[in-house]
């Protein structure tokens, strides 16, 4: 007995030592803890947001290519003239001090017509008037270049972190740093980037970058770095840029300190202004509040004079689009679709009122030994309180940490605030958790006996909240999701029942992870297929969301575990999933020898037929119109109108490709000729369907090819036997 206390001693002291060791090692930067980060993250939107100094900024403008505009003088890209005549407006009209443009002019005005102007160059029967429209549009990159030439303005550039690929050629840099010093540096450095046109770079005497490779793990933008180092070459954000511009072109001078191997940026001067930054040359955006910061004013609204001079003479202009459709709309923890350009019109301002949040370089020192100090008082201290007193400690630790840090906060400096707080709650948590320590085996026995119904996740779910969970049955909405390998049977044939049985395990055990990932509950296992479902027992808002990401999760481990396979001699392994969103019945179900928690009814069979109908369009996932408007964060490329057997009305079916923020444009391109096609297609007009099909097959994506030959097929057989009156474009499956 004595030698047992011994040990559930040590193992106790060992258990908090570790707590200690992974705090410090997270204070110290060596290892991060994604919990931390992104609580921490958090910590700080909550602080930032309380601290908002609100208003509206008049001494900057955005200029917005908004839906108004886009209506009045057509989709985005214009005609340049109509750009010349914004600018020499702006500045002759409204007398506006600088403007920058978070735009980039990648390409002449008149490529498209490149071809037409050869040909039209060899052809006799050419009018005079449409010679003369080409030359028009050659002539447009001349004007708006001799009119950027005029004026303090300055232009964007694009910087890619993983594509190398190089358009144009970059402006001057503002520096060339030596190898050693670019080595030392921590700052971005990118490997590609899309510049403006030459003659624009020679008309104008100013550019900065308007990407931010430095956006959080969550998607937000809460950082931005003031440079990037390509090739050694050191270029300037476009918000830096514009606010030097700004303010008569100070000097600037980037102030470095000596850490060992590495240079530290600790901040920028632009003459007598201090600009604070952290290590890697990034600022805190110093938002002032949510979207309309800052005025928006229309371009339509500029061009047609209607604006008021007093709103704009004297202004600094930032010119950029909130139109959803040009897809600059940034997430923020102030706002979670802000334009792009008032990010940096956030940073322009802060750079003049020098108020941008500082995280001091001995940042690292200092919170590391910290939660050393902190973690060792916290361990031994509860020895020799009682549970309550051990609770009141922690409260006073708690806020005071809260005082300290909002005071600093006001001061512009940037300390952690929830990770010494988590670390102060996990203390706690651990010292209550461990003198309860026996009295827990019955609710631990318990939860494995739930556990037989659903993931480890719902269960810790349900222990939080129990009076609000049921396992009788029940209708609500859910999401239902199967999961099956093709050509099984092919591979069960060509391996012993024992490589077959070791196989299985091996496909399915990632396809539980996804979903388990996810809080989903894994209804049942059948033979080479999976059926999951999300909403119940705990209830999920987004459990269409979680089934979509399970199915991409899954679909990216069967991928790499095929690789992997086939290196073995094992045949490619891939599988097929349907989705499908609708009121389902749920609740325990089965007999007094064995119960189970499950799902049924009528949309749990769609969601079963839909994963067969992955074969027929070469899709991966396919999920159903209920299921896609109820998780609209997705690119989806439509696939068809289908009529199911046992079904008489019919479905739009569509396929889940990634999360819109991830997309790169040739997925949405492709994704968006596809649908337009199937639209075309529907209206029986077969010639425009089959222009955009081909335009689909100019990608060769093989993921497009099954489709693309689906419909082409189809159309052949209209135009030789064209549809009925009443064709509703609706496919009717007759099998399951």
């Amino acid at each position: 007995m004595q030698l047992t206390r011994g040990l559930k001693k040590s193992f106790k002291w060992l258990s908090g030592s570790l707590i200690i060791i992974l705090f410090f090692l997270q204070g110290t930067g060596l290892i991060n803890i994604a919990l931390l980060t992104n609580l921490e993250g958090n910590a700080a939107d909550l602080r930032m947001i309380s601290t908002l100094k609100g208003g509206v900024d008049e001494r900057i403008v955005i200029v917005d290519i908004d839906e108004k505009s886009l209506t009045k003088y057509g989709q985005w890209p214009w005609n340049r003239h109509y750009l010349a005549e914004l600018v020499d407006t702006l500045f002759q009209h409204y007398q506006i001090k600088v403007l920058g443009f978070d735009l980039v002019f990648a390409e002449p005005a008149g490529n498209q017509f490149s071809a037409l102007e050869k040909e039209f160059k060899t052809r006799t029967d050419v009018s005079p008037q449409a010679k003369q429209a080409l030359a028009f549009e050659a002539l447009q990159d001349a004007e708006f270049a001799k009119i950027i030439s005029q004026y303090p303005i300055t232009l964007g550039i694009f910087f890619n972190q993983t594509e190398t690929s190089q358009l144009n050629q970059l402006p001057p840099a503002i520096s060339q740093l030596d190898s050693a010093t670019n080595t030392a540096l921590s700052l971005p450095k990118p490997v590609g980037y899309t510049a403006n046109l030459e003659l624009f770079n020679n008309a104008s005497s100013r550019s900065g970058f308007f990407d931010n490779p430095v956006v959080d793990r969550d998607g937000k933008f809460r950082r931005v770095p003031l440079f990037q180092s390509y090739q050694g070459q050191l270029f300037p954000s476009l918000a830096l840029s514009v606010a030097q511009q700004a303010l008569d072109n100070p000097e600037l001078d980037i102030q470095m300190v000596q850490q060992g191997e590495y240079l530290a940026i600790t901040s920028i001067q632009l003459g007598h202004r201090v600009v604070n930054t952290d290590q890697g040359g990034a600022v805190q955006i110093p938002f002032r509040g949510g979207e309309g910061s800052f005025p928006y004013i229309s371009v339509a609204d500029i061009l047609s004079h209607k604006t008021p001079l007093e709103q704009l003479e004297g202004k600094i202009i930032l010119l950029g689009t909130s139109a959803p459709g040009l897809l600059d709309l940034r997430s923020t923890p102030v706002d979670e679709s802000m334009p792009g350009v008032e990010v940096h019109a956030n940073i322009i301002a802060g750079i003049l009122d020098q108020n941008i949040p500082q995280q001091p370089a001995y940042l690292i020192a200092v919170q590391s030994l910290g939660y050393l100090i902190l973690g060792l008082f916290l361990l031994i201290t509860p020895h020799f309180l009682s549970p309550l007193k051990t609770l009141a400690l922690s409260v006073v630790l708690i806020i005071s940490s809260l005082v300290v840090n909002f005071s600093l906060w006001q001061q512009g400096l940037m300390f952690p605030l929830a990770t010494p707080i988590l670390l102060i709650i996990s203390f706690f948590i651990f010292h209550m958790s461990w003198g309860f320590f026996i009295e827990s085996r019955h609710k631990r026995a318990i939860t494995r006996l739930f556990g037989q119904y659903v993931p480890p996740q719902l269960v810790k779910e349900m222990a939080k909240q129990p009076e609000q969970i049921t396992l009788d049955g029940q209708s609500k909405e859910l999401t239902v999701l199967f999961a099956d390998v093709r050509n099984f049977t092919n591979i069960s044939e060509a391996i012993s029942p024992k490589e077959l049985t070791l196989l299985m395990n091996q496909i399915l055990t990632p396809m539980t992870e996804a979903i388990y990932r996810n809080m989903g509950t894994v209804d049942k296992y059948m033979g080479d297929a999976v059926m999951a479902f999300w909403g119940a027992p705990v209830e999920q808002l987004d459990h269409a969301t979680k089934a979509i990401l399970s199915a991409l999760g899954m679909q990216k481990k069967i991928r790499v575990l095929s690789e992997h396979l086939q290196i073995k001699g094992h045949p490619e392994i891939a599988i097929g999933i349907g989705i499908n969103t609708g009121i389902m019945s749920v609740g325990n179900m089965g007999s007094k020898y064995r119960m189970a928690y499950s799902v049924m009814g009528d949309p749990v069979n769609l969601g079963s037929r839909l994963e067969g109908l992955t074969k027929v369009y070469g899709a991966r996932i396919i999920v159903s119109e209920t299921c896609q408007q109820q998780a609209p964060e997705f690119l989806y490329r439509m696939l068809d109108k289908v009529r199911v057997k046992g079904k008489k009305e019919p479905i739009r079916i569509l396929e889940p490709l990634a999360r819109l923020q991830k997309c790169q444009f040739d997925d949405i391109r492709k994704a968006t000729l596809l649908n337009d096609a199937i639209e075309n297609y529907c209206q029986r007009d077969w010639l425009l369907a089959l222009d955009k099909l081909d335009n689909i097959e100019q990608y060769k994506d093989e993921d497009y090819l099954k489709i693309v030959y689906l419909y082409r097929q189809r159309i052949k057989e209209f135009q030789q036997t064209p549809p009925p009156e009443d064709w509703d474009c609706v496919f009717t499956f007759t099998e399951k």
